[in-house]
């Protein structure tokens, strides 16, 4: 038959075995504490490698930031952006305008 040992701290202290159980808290926080900046530091450099492909491909939608980024890369961000900003005033102007000619095709189509 197996017989359990009663896990207790104060039994622990009492027997000297608390450096161990120390040692394996620290232990077990390190672990944690490294994992989590090598999440961080991952995450970020996956962001600018996003963002860099997207400078590469043209696409706005995949600029997230502009951390650690060269001036080169920053301008070509700029100027796509400065474009997409035009595009999509162009957009808006058109579906202005059409709105006005539609307003206007049904106060004709009322009247007559």
């Amino acid at each position: 038959m197996i017989r359990l040992r009663k896990v207790s701290l104060l039994n622990d202290i009492r027997k000297n075995r608390a450096p161990l159980f120390y040692w394996s808290l620290g232990a077990g926080f390190i672990t944690t504490a490294s994992v989590i900046t090598f999440g961080y530091f991952y995450y970020s450099y996956r962001i600018r490698q996003r963002t860099k492909e997207g400078i590469k491909k043209g696409e706005v939608e995949r600029i997230i930031s502009t951390e650690g980024l060269t001036s080169q890369e920053l301008e070509k961000a700029i100027d796509l952006l400065q474009k997409q900003r035009i595009h999509e005033q162009i957009q808006i102007d058109n579906f202005e305008r059409y709105k006005k000619l539609r307003n206007k095709r049904r106060e004709q189509e009322g009247l007559s």
